[in-house]
């Protein structure tokens, strides 16, 4: 999700950096499944020892020191620092890889969902890294994993029957320990938000990353959309709600504006897709908001 990349969608095209605070590498992901690097080399910013295996390509995910690619075929490549210490084990999982289904990413650890409703980690343990202690609520009475979503130092998922489970440094509140009826979870670097069924929303962690959704109304929410330290909800009447960081997107205000249905992170903000093809801003400023055409963009 939102917390694992910093995602710029724009002509089809992706832009993932890593998580760290400095010598920082990139990744774009174009609409053909190819992939071009740039930044430092040492944490990622040379993929040319993978090149040939990035192709069909249909997602990126980052550490603070290393990218996942996930192809379509449900491989997995990895570059960058330190990724060789895991190598062992992939290598003693790489005949699950053709079934991934997708991946998420905290700061230090990798989790994959497999196509059998199953999830693998691996990394540091404390963030992330190690899912066993929580297997047994992950696979309880058959139930399968749905999604999972990863913040600076964790993870969390949603199950079949509607329930959450998270592991590493990420914690549930007591409200959503016996819940049953949520559909979406996305996180911040260090927040999480969820979507019931009845379109109410929960989040909890740092207020300033959105971990506070009281600024959220009564309104049916059908889908939620997750930034770096930010969440934007799109509401059944067509109006979007961004909370978290009011200079990174959340800056609490309302896009009165009928929508295609499309919000996506952009840049430190959100943008959204009117009816007419042209595209709402909210970028890093609260007070700025600009609207542009496609042949603008």
């Amino acid at each position: 999700g939102g917390s694992s990349v910093q995602a710029v969608i724009t002509n089809r095209e992706q832009l993932i950096e890593t998580r760290g605070p400095q010598d920082r590498a990139y990744a774009v992901l174009h609409g053909d499944g190819t992939v071009r690097c740039g930044g430092s080399p040492e944490f990622g910013g040379d993929c040319s020892g993978v090149q040939d295996f990035l192709h069909d390509v249909q997602a990126i995910h980052s550490t603070r020191s290393f990218f996942v690619a996930l192809q379509h075929d449900g491989y997995l490549v990895t570059w960058g620092r330190d990724y060789y210490e895991h190598l062992h084990i992939l290598e003693d999982i790489a005949q699950l890889w053709c079934l991934v289904q997708s991946i998420a990413t905290a700061d230090l650890a990798v989790a994959a969902l497999l196509k059998d409703g199953s999830v693998v980690c691996w990394g540091d343990a404390e963030e992330g890294g190690d899912c066993q202690a929580v297997q047994r609520q992950l696979r309880r009475s058959g139930r399968s994993v749905t999604h999972i979503r990863g913040f600076s130092a964790g993870f969390g998922a949603v199950c079949s029957d509607g329930s959450v489970v998270t592991w590493g440094r990420a914690t549930l509140p007591d409200r959503l320990r016996h819940v049953r009826n949520v559909e979406q979870l996305e996180a911040t670097e260090k927040a999480f938000a969820v979507r019931l069924s009845d379109g109410s929303v929960v989040a909890w962690g740092d207020p300033e990353f959105g971990g506070d959704c009281s600024s959220v109304g009564p309104g049916i929410v059908q889908m939620i959309v997750a930034g770096i330290a930010a969440f934007a909800a799109l509401c059944q009447d067509g109006s979007v709600v961004s909370w978290g960081d009011p200079f990174r997107g959340g800056n609490r205000r309302e896009i009165a504006a009928q929508h295609r249905g499309e919000v996506a992170p952009f840049r430190h903000g959100f943008v959204a897709i009117l009816e007419d093809g042209s595209e709402v801003y909210s970028d890093d400023w609260a007070s700025q908001r600009q609207t542009y055409s496609p042949s603008q963009v």
